[in-house]
């Protein structure tokens, strides 16, 4: 049975301030995500919105910089 993400998605939308949804997309746009795979990332998993961004930053520095992982 498929369950659509759709509330999760709206309250995970709400959930945020406009200025602080911003920094965090910007923060991914950073990283090198474009509109798209934010997007899609979003609507696939609502809740990684709601992660820090220093936890954010954390993994990504992990991951890139210190594993060489290449996710283009």
């Amino acid at each position: 049975m498929d369950v659509s993400p759709l509330p999760e998605f709206y309250h995970h939308e709400t959930a945020l301030s406009r200025s602080l949804w911003e920094r965090k997309v910007d923060m991914f746009k950073m990283w090198g995500w474009s509109e798209k795979e934010f997007s899609e990332a979003f609507w696939k998993y609502p809740r990684f919105m709601l992660a820090s961004e220093d936890k954010f930053m954390a993994a990504m520095d992990f991951f890139v910089n210190k594993m060489r992982l290449e996710f283009f």
